[in-house]
């Protein structure tokens, strides 16, 4: 395990040192003030820098921005500090210093382990009380793509739209400016609103709905409902009684046919009769059987036809 370690904090650049260091294996189970403490030796012995030497115990150790571990768990006995991680003197060589890091030695009274803990803590409690009087002063925005903070009590303008979005497919777009659509979501987000407000937490009782899809498109439209292919089948026969009554087929004639076919009439062509087929019902079977009675009257006038010509 190789570290870098420098000294560059003296106004004096001639007095400025950077030590590469091999680590002996004990060292990687010892505290981090071991290192400060070779570093300085080697700092003091040296005959040009001698003349300031440097106090070991006046001294803290910085992990540089640019070490980085592959597990970050290890750091957490450190925190950040403007020119780096501060390193606590009592922490394990291994636990908080990656291989080949750049280390570096400045001034100032070297934390423990304790202290560390203590004001991460302490910075946890202010980060959550901040985060509480924050929630309990202000309020998220409901104005459709607002969704700012804003202080209670006080009026901030925002834009917003007076329509749900819509996500149909792999379009986005506002359905009140279906002009603009965008097909990633950053570019969705930053289309401007078209309404000018302020911002409230109380909803509006306009639309319900906080998104539309191709559904609610084509009701907004009037477009015909779709059928599902059991509401189809369910008006076969309806629909083939009134085709035969638009070309001069009485309805009471039809009634008449469909009803024997029902009763299981099979066709004078030997059609199979109902339930033969499986799971067919009477309806299915009604249409099956006319169909193919007409397609038998229909061959037998192409065949007259034949014979006129």
């Amino acid at each position: 395990m190789k570290v870098f370690i420098c000294y560059d904090e003296h106004s004096d650049t001639s007095l400025h040192k950077t030590l590469k260091i091999t680590l002996p294996k004990s060292w990687k189970s010892g505290p981090t003030s071991k290192l400060v403490e070779f570093f300085c030796e080697s700092y003091n012995s040296d005959p040009k820098l001698s003349a300031d030497p440097l106090d070991p115990s006046a001294l803290r150790l910085f992990l540089l921005p640019d070490s980085t571990s592959a597990d970050p768990a290890p750091l957490a006995a450190a925190v950040p500090a403007p020119v780096g991680t501060v390193l606590a003197s009592d922490a394990t060589v291994s636990n908080v210093i990656p291989d080949r890091s750049r280390l570096s030695v400045r001034s100032g009274s070297a934390p423990t382990l304790a202290v560390l803990a203590a004001e991460v803590a302490e910075s946890e409690r202010a980060a959550a009380e901040a985060a509480e009087i924050e929630a309990r002063e202000t309020a998220v925005c409901v104005n459709l793509g607002c969704g700012r903070r804003y202080r209670r009590g006080e009026v901030q303008k925002c834009m917003h739209h007076k329509a749900p979005p819509v996500f149909h497919e792999t379009a986005k777009f506002w359905s009140c400016c279906s002009h603009k659509k965008a097909y990633d979501w950053d570019d969705f987000r930053s289309i401007p609103g078209c309404v000018e407000a302020v911002c409230t937490d109380v909803k509006g009782t306009g639309e319900d709905k906080q998104f539309l899809g191709g559904c609610d498109l084509r009701e907004k439209q009037n477009g015909p409902k779709l059928k599902s292919i059991d509401d189809f089948n369910k008006g076969a026969v309806e629909q083939l009684r009134g085709v035969l009554e638009d070309v001069g087929v009485e309805g009471t004639l039809f009634d008449q046919v469909a009803t024997g076919i029902r009763g299981g009439w099979r066709g004078d062509n030997g059609d199979s009769p109902i339930g033969a087929t499986g799971e067919e019902d009477k309806e299915d079977c009604v249409v099956r059987i006319i169909g193919a009675e007409l397609k038998r009257a229909m061959k037998e006038v192409a065949v007259r036809q034949l014979r006129i010509s």
